[in-house]
């Protein structure tokens, strides 16, 4: 669905913050008129900040977008300018330019912003070309390269075929999302490799860690990583859109901040998706430092087992999908690939929070059921049995509670300047909501999935008790959805609100996203230190030795 909608956006030369939320989206008209609304509100709010031309104000906003999109944006301003011109001078709203445009025609009786204290004119102005036809054709070529990598979900430079990319391969499900290969020319070469034919002098699991202590003669892989001092187990999350840090920043609805640097740095998530994976719950490996559009700590699981043990350096893996529920995860789960005889352990975590209860489709019957659903994890970890090494742990986190998001969002204002209950009812209107059942005014609809959710959850513990598998163990908790909320308001006097995105109203915040890793990660310490291990006695060694191992 993906696909669909962020195509829908770029035919306007969107910044991508079309897509808006997860890709559960409908696809089709409906997503390409939501689209357009999105992005007339962003060059609406632009040309009413500035006292000058309206065109110049377009021709500003289309100077932001980096390369071929600025130029096909100001491309479709020259020859749709005028009809986009005379609606902004008549204050028009950004769903009454889309229907002028005729990209929401179809969807007269769907309206997100009321009309502006000057009267809007009910006119529909002439105009001399068609969207949708020359310049259609121009988009698709555009986007079209980057999904064909996303339906993969597997890296896109990996010559040597170890499922691991080099440094030049960031994005496009790189090392944002797996470690960092060193030597992508040999396929035995790789994160999170135990055993080795090499000598000593080659860092065969790209931790950094290599050579012979001059004293010992013995490898310092030996002396200060072998199994008999602490665990070595590496890091991997089997999750939805959470899990994968879906994140649209509010930024670039504010007129402030709409510049080229901003939107440059938009755009240099397309090839993540849309996600940060490297600041997530799970996999963060950089701090908010990384950009201005993400602030807040990054706590991650890899992080903390990463400083337990400095030997697991760059061994983690997100397999984490926008819009992934657990029939879609049996096929996705086929990406993540480990070498059970000369591979290190993982703790894998499985967490899909949310779709097997969201859906666009105003119906129940698209929920998961609990049979169903039971079928699909076991069959996930019947696969994770063939790949995973033994001495490897499976945590599962239980759906999200959803009904947190209405509570807490119903008289708070959206990044495009409406209410938050006015967006989902627009949403449903033109049947382009991410989760019906929890982004909804109706209280009972809200109810009756919250009441769902929570059954699909104790399918869990059910699954615990009645399997059980060669390889590894299992283990579960909640979302932590409420502990985090606690930590967040009595420690750090935070605001509820802030804890979920504020463009989607569905998501973790960066601040969740820490704070989750932070609750998780002092579960495993008092109630499963197994999982952990003993905290490597050689770290300092290490670091004093290799530094930083190489960095990411």
């Amino acid at each position: 669905m993906i696909r669909n909608f962020v195509l829908a956006v770029l035919l306007i030369c969107s910044l991508l913050i079309g897509t808006l939320s997860v890709p559960t989206f409908a696809a089709g008209k409906a997503s390409e008129c939501v689209g357009c609304t999105i992005v007339f509100r962003s060059i609406e709010l632009y040309v009413n900040s500035k006292q000058q031309n309206i065109e110049k104000s377009l021709e500003e906003w289309c100077g932001f977008l980096p390369g071929e999109l600025s130029s096909i944006c100001k491309l479709i301003v020259r020859f749709e300018g005028s009809t986009i011109i005379k609606a902004l001078e008549n204050k028009e709203t950004p769903d009454v330019i889309c229907r002028q445009l005729t990209i929401c025609e179809d969807f007269k009786q769907c309206t997100l912003f009321t009309s502006s204290t000057t009267k809007a004119s009910t006119k529909t102005f002439k105009r001399e070309s068609k969207v949708g036809s020359w310049w259609l054709d121009l988009i698709k070529k555009f986007i079209e390269p980057f999904f064909n990598t996303f339906d993969n979900h597997i890296p896109l430079t990996d010559s040597d075929g170890d499922s691991h990319s080099p440094s030049i391969n960031f994005g496009f499900r790189g090392y944002a999302w797996r470690g960092q290969d060193c030597n992508d020319h040999d396929g035995n070469i790789y994160p999170g490799r135990k055993s080795s034919k090499y000598p000593s002098s080659t860092d065969h699991n790209c931790n950094g860690i290599y050579g012979n202590d001059p004293v010992t003669g013995k490898s310092y892989e030996d002396l200060w990583c072998n199994n008999t001092i602490t665990v070595n187990r590496g890091v991997a999350v089997l999750g939805d859109s959470l899990s994968a840090h879906f994140r649209i920043p509010p930024q670039i609805f504010d007129p402030r901040y709409m510049n080229a640097n901003t939107f440059k740095q938009v755009f240099s998530v397309l090839d993540l998706e849309i996600d940060w994976p490297m600041l997530s719950w799970g996999t963060a490996f950089l701090n908010d430092s990384y950009s201005f559009l993400t602030p807040g700590p990054s706590s991650s699981i890899y992080k903390y087992m990463r400083n337990n043990n400095r030997c697991i350096h760059r061994d983690y893996i997100n397999v984490s999908v926008n819009g992934a529920r657990t029939g879609g995860m049996k096929d996705i789960i086929k990406t993540f690939k480990r070498n059970q005889l000369n591979d290190n352990p993982m703790l894998v975590f499985y967490s899909l929070v949310g779709n097997d209860v969201c859906n666009p489709a105003h119906t129940f019957d698209k929920f998961t059921s609990p049979e169903e659903f039971e079928q699909n994890v076991v069959t996930a970890m019947n696969y994770l049995d063939t790949v995973l090494p033994a001495n490897s742990y499976v945590a599962f986190i239980g759906l999200a509670q959803g009904g947190y998001l209405y509570q807490t969002l119903q008289n708070e204002t959206h990044p495009l300047g409406v209410k938050y209950p006015q967006m989902y009812d627009y949403l449903n209107c033109m049947g382009s909501n991410p989760c019906w059942g929890w982004m909804n005014t109706n209280q009972t609809i809200r109810d009756i999935t919250s009441q769902h959710a929570a059954l699909l959850s104790t399918v869990y513990n059910k699954i615990i008790q009645k399997y059980t598998f060669k390889n590894f163990k299992m283990i579960y908790h909640d979302f932590p959805l409420y502990e985090v909320l606690a930590i967040w308001v009595d420690k750090y006097n935070g605001q509820p609100k802030d804890l979920i995105e504020p463009f989607d109203g569905f998501h973790l915040s960066q601040p969740g996203q820490s704070l989750m890793a932070d609750v998780l990660w002092n579960w495993l310490s008092k109630e499963h230190p197994e999982v952990i291990g003993s905290p490597n006695p050689f770290n300092k060694n290490i670091q004093q030795k290799f530094g930083q191992q190489g960095g990411y």
